[in-house]
């Protein structure tokens, strides 16, 4: 039966194996023992040496030179985990002492992550969180060291807008009263073109029926398009065929009647810009954040 019962030591192709008081570490740097060797095997049951390819038992004092450097060691001073310090960051390879805890695996990837406490002991393992750094002030500051941040969101920011603040666990729209008047207004005014682009119409008679004409853009500069040319004196056919909203024939239109479409298109327009302006004049007038944020850009549009 071997020497090394409790203590063994093992060491072969440039590493090697300590274990002592029933805890194993692994070695990187060759023991020195006090003889020469390629190859060491001090186990429960192998005791021997390889010099030169040679393999020969250790002599009863190797053995005691091998149990004396054995019960000068620390196995503390050999054992490696991973770890993380107090704030959660990742240490990687360290001692056991040096790790506020040890972790069973690194972060996903090379980003920046901190270690969830919290989570990992409800969980039963370890649950790494992406960094979402925000400043003093609460803005977003995105996936950046731990050191740079003041707090950490759960996530990002809803949107990319540039208001979002880190507000007691939640991002709150902090958007300026000028600031959200001024978006309000642009959202009354897209409005407004998407309405005048794809539903408002104008009704006309044309030789005693009613026709109905578009008032998107393309129908209206094609109309002032006919009466400019008309006015100067291009010779336009008088009646000239032409395609109401929807027909899929097309009516014979004078230049008379093409001058009553143009100005029913601008007289349908311009209802649409005054419940426009009338929308902009609302917006503009309030004094709450909360009164811009919750107006309604939907309703009291012309039918």
């Amino acid at each position: 039966m071997s020497d090394f019962q409790t203590n063994t030591l093992t060491w072969a192709n440039g590493a090697g194996f300590i274990r002592k008081d029933g805890i194993s570490a692994r070695l990187t740097v060759k023991p020195s023992v006090g003889f020469a060797f390629d190859s060491l095997y001090a186990e429960e049951t192998n005791s021997t040496k390889v010099v030169a390819d040679v393999t020969t038992p250790l002599t009863a004092g190797e053995i005691v030179a091998v149990d004396a450097w054995l019960d000068e060691q620390d196995i503390a001073d050999y054992q490696r985990v991973l770890g993380v310090n107090v704030d959660g960051l990742y240490i990687g390879d360290c001692s056991p002492v040096d790790a506020f805890r040890i972790v069973g695996s690194a972060p996903p990837n090379g980003d920046h992550w901190v270690y969830d406490f919290v989570a990992s002991d409800t969980a039963g393992h370890d649950v790494w969180r992406y960094i979402h750094g925000v400043d003093a002030d609460g803005r977003y500051l995105g996936n950046v060291p731990l050191a740079d941040c003041s707090d950490l969101a759960d996530m990002p920011p809803p949107t990319a807008m540039a208001y979002w603040r880190w507000r007691t666990g939640k991002w709150v729209d902090d958007t300026p009263l000028d600031v959200l008047k001024a978006q309000r207004v642009s959202e009354a005014w897209l409005r407004c073109s998407e309405l005048l682009e794809t539903a408002a119409v104008a009704t006309l008679a044309i030789g005693g029926t009613e026709y109905q004409f578009g008032v998107d853009r393309e129908t209206r500069e094609n109309i002032i398009g006919l009466n400019t040319a008309i006015s100067v004196g291009v010779p336009i056919e008088n009646p000239r065929p032409y395609f109401p909203k929807g027909a899929l024939t097309p009516i014979m239109c004078s230049h008379a009647d093409f001058a009553a479409i143009g100005g029913a298109l601008l007289a349908v327009k311009d209802t649409y810009v005054v419940a426009y302006l009338t929308h902009k004049a609302a917006i503009m007038a309030a004094s709450d954040v909360e009164a811009v944020r919750s107006y309604d850009i939907t309703s009291n549009w012309p039918a």
